[in-house]
């Protein structure tokens, strides 16, 4: 048996070396392209999960810290070290739009009260049904005129997808009119 060899010539070297960096390259180009894809699909879950853990912080219920949701309470003027809630105060609550806040609820009650007990000493203190858009924020205002019943203030933020109310709890303080200028 003969076998027959062929002599590569050095154009024949530089053809099958062109194949051979093109397939490297193409392969080379499709692992990028799958481990960018990957990447991608890695910071969006990542996103989801992020989104879906702020979704849960503010699934509804009772919170002492409203900012896990992005819920920003302010007061003019602010409740003070000495927890004195001045009146008049502009009460603002700034709920993030994705929430979808439809309507916010100041409620009063004497501390250690607990609503099936005492449900006749909550008195709501206002609603805010309307809101100003700023920025990413639906901005809800109000105006407390007169000192409230009791020494607890509760914030509840009803929105479109919660089936319960985010409730916000502020409390004690003493209540003190500001004198007449």
């Amino acid at each position: 048996m003969v076998h027959l060899h062929a002599a590569r010539t050095p154009a024949m070297k530089q053809v099958s070396t062109r194949r051979c960096d093109a397939y490297i390259c193409h392969k080379l180009s499709s692992i990028f392209a799958v481990g960018l894809l990957f990447c991608l699909i890695s910071v969006l879950a990542i996103g989801l999960t992020c989104s879906a853990q702020q979704k849960h912080a503010c699934s509804g219920g009772s919170m002492q810290n409203p900012a896990d949701c992005g819920i920003k309470i302010t007061m003019n003027p602010p409740l003070k070290e000495e927890n004195v809630f001045w009146v008049p105060n502009e009460v603002t609550v700034d709920v993030p739009l994705h929430l979808h806040p439809t309507i916010i609820v100041l409620q009063s009650e004497p501390t250690g009260t607990g609503i099936a007990e005492y449900e006749d000493e909550i008195k709501v203190v206002a609603e805010m049904k309307r809101f100003k858009k700023v920025g990413d924020y639906a901005r809800f205002q109000t105006e407390v005129k007169s000192c409230p019943y009791g020494d607890t203030l509760q914030i509840y933020i009803s929105t479109r997808d919660l089936q319960q109310p985010i409730g916000v709890y502020i409390s004690p303080f003493e209540c003190k009119q500001r004198a007449s200028k």
